[in-house]
């Protein structure tokens, strides 16, 4: 074999090593979901109109000029945690197309986390236009804390690993269940319910234990220490219970899908 034939590892493949692998299927998701990026801009355009009502309702009930902060600023963090790969998983065990996955020399789990993390780009990206359009509308102050800033951004991983914890949970309904979408819809629906995103989770109930349902850890919790809400203290403490949200439930969407798969055995599937 000629020297001409072999190809020299590019920079990333050299720093990855093993690992390349998920980089690259990384990549080929985003090449892929961009081939829909246009059907993605004109979904997402309701939430584009449903925030221009809250925050006309919002803010003519509310002095609070952190209101509208809290829900642009949040939307945009939340969009970044949100892969919408419930579906796809949802469809792959409906359709048995589940075993080519299961065929792959990867752990199920992470493949997937994998490819739902990198579609979150392409879900930020749709909702980008829209967003745009709303912060030139109401021109929110933006500049906060730097320190609030940086912590904020590094409870992105807790956030969307909440998510994509319980996509996985609800997907692995379809062991179960004949349809799936039933289930895709109350994991969007309650997640937005649940997470603060379609009002501050203060206003629904006096109820303090609402506060510690782990959507709240997506959207809630988050701004809070964006906006400053939180002091130290109160900053570590949602550190620690978004951890121990997302220990919770990748064991307890592991066990899910062990018992869906025995499930599947024992039908012959």
């Amino acid at each position: 074999m000629s020297s001409a034939a072999i190809t020299k590892p590019t920079l990333m493949q050299s720093l990855l090593g093993r690992n390349y692998k998920w980089w690259y299927i990384g990549l080929f998701t985003i090449k892929q979901n961009f081939n829909y990026f246009w059907d993605e801009i004109f979904t997402s355009f309701y939430r584009f109109v449903y925030l221009i009502g809250l925050i006309t309702l919002g803010t003519h009930n509310n002095d609070n000029p952190s209101f509208v902060k809290y829900l642009l600023i949040g939307s945009v963090f939340y969009a970044c945690t949100e892969s919408f790969i419930v579906w796809q998983l949802g469809e792959e065990i409906k359709s048995g197309k589940i075993i080519n996955v299961l065929l792959k020399p990867v752990n199920y789990i992470t493949y997937n986390a994998v490819i739902g993390l990198f579609k979150c780009v392409n879900v930020f990206f749709s909702y980008l236009p829209w967003m745009a359009i709303l912060f030139f509308i109401y021109k929110p102050n933006l500049i906060e804390d730097i320190r609030n800033i940086w912590v904020f951004i590094l409870f992105y991983l807790i956030s969307w690993f909440i998510r994509m914890m319980f996509d996985f949970i609800f997907a692995f309904g379809a062991f179960w269940f004949t349809e799936y979408q039933g289930l895709s819809y109350l994991d969007y629906n309650g997640a937005s319910f649940l997470s603060g995103s379609l009002f501050p989770l203060v206003y629904l109930s006096n109820n303090p234990l609402l506060i510690y349902n782990p959507f709240a850890f997506t959207f809630y919790h988050p701004m809070q220490i964006y906006l400053g809400k939180y002091d130290f203290n109160q900053t570590l403490m949602v550190f620690a219970g978004g951890i121990t949200w997302c220990i919770a439930l990748y064991f307890l969407a592991k066990w899910v899908f062990k018992m869906g798969l025995k499930r599947n055995e024992a039908v012959g599937l």
